[in-house]
């Protein structure tokens, strides 16, 4: 089981890590889309998914990198300023 728990943390950190870089290189137009009210179901998924991890994972590299990407999810470095939905 243990090999299985080790897996699926490597499987996680690695989903996390894609979607943090996805969000990051993407360019505006892209991100608009994110924000659009067709795609709000799925983005609002996966700030509930990655609230759960930084909250419940015992991994301390994953709790990080699922605020990480929380934090780009979020636009906090400022790349779009104003996004109307």
């Amino acid at each position: 089981m243990v090999v299985a728990t080790a897996k699926s943390e490597d499987l996680k950190a690695a989903v996390v890590q894609n979607m943090k870089t996805l969000v990051s290189k993407s360019d505006y137009s892209i991100i608009q889309k994110l924000f659009s009210l067709q795609s709000l179901p799925v983005l609002g998924l996966a700030v509930s998914i990655l609230l759960d991890l930084a909250d419940t994972e015992k991994c301390r590299s994953l709790k990080v990198s699922a605020i990480k990407c929380l934090t780009e999810l979020s636009q906090v470095d400022g790349k779009c300023e104003y996004i109307s939905i």
